[in-house]
């Protein structure tokens, strides 16, 4: 795949070398290296915005959302994944369900982590009340 990319870049075509970035996103990602596909995923983006790539842009944008969300990046997969979304519905819908799986994956991740955190707040405020008790008697 690097080599197609490299033939690509000769060519000089943006829209198939952002397609191939974006391709590379999801491999590196597959691969469990997400900050190569987030690499990948960025540039892809960066060159598919300057050439024009419209629908394939949800993908670059889709992709982008999963390795941010593959690295704990939990609002910039829901700031990706919303793009994604925006971009399949108004570019022919043709990567909207992908995107909609994303961003809904990135949600849920967004409300088990503030869950998480109610959870932590919580028992940290229970120990502090046992340890008030404990002093005071």
């Amino acid at each position: 795949m690097a080599h197609s990319l490299r033939l690509k870049e000769r060519a000089g075509d943006q829209h198939q070398i952002a397609v191939a970035h974006s391709n590379m996103a999801e491999v590196e990602r597959r691969l469990n290296r997400p900050r190569e596909a987030l690499e990948h995923a960025r540039r892809a983006v960066e060159i598919g915005e300057k050439a024009g790539a419209h629908s394939d842009l949800a993908d670059m944008y889709k992709n982008m959302a999963e390795a941010s969300l593959a690295l704990g990046d939990i609002e910039a997969a829901l700031a990706s994944g919303q793009r994604a979304v925006t971009l399949a519905e108004s570019t022919g819908r043709v990567y909207l369900a992908d995107a909609l799986a994303t961003l809904e994956r990135a949600m849920a991740r967004a409300h088990e982590t503030d869950a998480q955190r109610w959870s932590d707040a919580i028992e940290a405020a229970r120990g502090a009340i046992a340890k008030h008790r404990g002093g005071a008697s």
